[in-house]
């Protein structure tokens, strides 16, 4: 059967300046003890010899205690000293009862150590103290007579309770240092980490600012200045020119709420009801036919009928024209762009592809944050508030499905998968695989 011993104090487990403050102290307060043997041996009829006998072993076990060395070595040297300094004061005074309240100074002084080996040493040479010199000279230990090991065991079991109460002390003392400490590493791991969030949000913050503050005086001075231009030159202008600049108005304002419209969803998107069904064909039909003529050019189409999928249609409007918004900016000039979908398994997938710069895979998963861009310098070419795919990825997560961005032959592709919507009993729904749809 073994002895838990853990919850004992350790004096090890003390820091090294700790130790040595403390010890330093044990042995000036042994020190001091060499003169006062010597003093008290002179005032209680005894000769200087035998005082400076009686010091003698307490010296030695002092010089010890000094030399540098291990710990535990030091600090029973240190401890044997001030007992062998009660037992010797003691003595001296012939079994004065008074004298032996100086074991109880000892025990105290002992105890700074935190080292229990320290304590059960003190009361083992209490035991074999008094009752081996109680034997052979019981005037010298006690000043009445009868048994000397009871009388030893009695001085003993004292010390033993005193012992007993320091160590609960100290034991109940650490587990509450414990405690402290680990509020205190939780508090400072809680300061970290609301500092660490203050952070961002600042950074954030100063993102947003200068971002927003660069994308709105693109569009709004392109507007100013159609509208600038009708007001003062309307007169001199033909049909043709006056509807280019009205497109040119109209394509910024279409920017601007797209802009604003990103910068909501990105701060409010939510979870939304799971049973709401739109047809992805119609809605792309829907974004295509909002796109300027030249983009409608470059693009290509390929959506089967009767694509649905459980997303909302606001939702899944946003997350195509910031797709295919996204796929114009990046794509090389004049080069086509591709809109593709279809069933795979149980869920509805649609590419956006366009020939553009290799995305590496470390980037492909920046670019998915927001206000990121592959080219984050003030003097870019391409405009950009680095939020459309930071959005797409927000509204297409909250409906339960993914954004994967890569490059792939030459191409960038944006794919987005959604969840399905199954017809109960039809083949369909009790397979997944059925009528997929092979995408390009």
């Amino acid at each position: 059967m073994s002895v838990d011993l853990a919850w004992l104090p350790r004096g090890r487990g003390l820091a090294e300046p700790d130790f040595e403050a403390r010890h330093r102290l044990v042995t000036i307060v042994l020190g001091l003890h060499l003169p006062v043997i010597v003093v008290f041996a002179m005032a209680s009829h005894h000769t200087f010899d035998v005082g400076l006998l009686a010091a003698s072993p307490v010296a030695w076990l002092l010089a010890l205690a000094i030399v540098p060395g291990a710990r535990l070595r030091r600090s029973l040297a240190a401890s044997l000293g001030l007992l062998l300094s009660s037992a010797v004061l003691v003595h001296l005074a012939s079994g004065l009862i008074e004298m032996h309240f100086h074991y109880f100074v000892a025990v105290a002084i002992i105890g700074l150590y935190q080292e229990w080996l320290v304590y059960a040493v003190a009361i083992a040479f209490v035991l074999l103290e008094h009752g081996l010199l109680g034997q052979m000279r019981e005037s010298n230990v006690f000043v009445h007579p009868g048994n000397t090991w009871a009388s030893a065991a009695v001085h003993a079991g004292f010390v033993c309770a005193m012992a007993s109460a320091q160590l609960a002390f100290w034991h109940y003392q650490e587990r509450s240092r414990a405690n402290e400490e680990h509020y205190r590493s939780e508090l400072y791991d809680g300061q970290q980490s609301i500092v660490a969030r203050l952070a961002d949000a600042a950074q954030l913050r100063s993102d947003l600012v200068g971002t927003v503050t660069h994308e709105f005086r693109t569009p709004l001075t392109g507007i100013s200045a159609a509208l600038l231009t009708l007001r003062r030159r309307r007169h001199r202008l033909d049909d043709p020119k006056i509807d280019e600049l009205l497109d040119a108005a109209l394509l910024h304002s279409e920017r601007l709420r797209r802009l604003l419209e990103n910068m909501l969803t990105a701060a409010e998107a939510t979870a939304v009801d799971p049973g709401v069904v739109t047809d992805v064909t119609a809605v792309a039909g829907e974004v295509v036919a909002g796109l300027s003529s030249r983009q409608r050019e470059r693009l290509t189409c390929d959506l089967p009928d009767g694509l649905d999928a459980h997303v909302g249609q606001v939702a899944l409007h946003q997350v195509l024209g910031n797709l295919l918004d996204n796929a114009f900016t990046h794509a090389y000039p004049l080069t086509p762009v591709r809109l593709s979908g279809g069933r795979v398994g149980s869920d509805v997938v649609v590419r956006v592809r366009n020939r553009g710069p290799e995305i590496s895979p470390e980037l492909s998963e920046v670019l998915l944050e927001p206000f990121t861009q592959a080219d984050p310098s003030a003097t870019r070419t391409r405009e950009g508030a680095g939020l459309g795919l930071y959005v797409v990825r927000r509204l297409v997560e909250v409906h339960g499905g993914k954004l994967a961005l890569h490059t792939s032959d030459g191409e960038i592709v944006a794919e987005i998968n959604l969840p399905a919507q199954l017809v109960p009993d039809t083949p369909a729904a009790l397979t997944s695989s059925a009528g997929s749809f092979a995408l390009d």
